[in-house]
């Protein structure tokens, strides 16, 4: 589901500051800057961002690939 938020026009000009890919939405920075407030591991950000980098360059793996990885 999705609604819609008004936002003036230095707050967009923010937000496009903080887009790390031109295809990332406004809810991914936004989402960003949520989590930014729940603590979470270094590392484990640094992982999130490395992946979601790799998923926009088209680096994917299928479940089949996965699973024949754990054997």
């Amino acid at each position: 589901m999705y609604t819609t938020i008004k936002v003036d026009n230095r707050v967009k000009a923010m937000l496009d500051k903080l887009r790390l890919l031109s295809s990332e939405t406004y809810n991914d920075i936004i989402l960003d800057l949520i989590e930014n407030y729940i603590p979470l591991d270094s590392e484990f950000k640094k992982s999130i961002k490395q992946s979601l980098q790799e998923y926009h360059k088209g680096k994917v793996y299928s479940l089949d690939d996965v699973l024949s990885l754990r054997k």
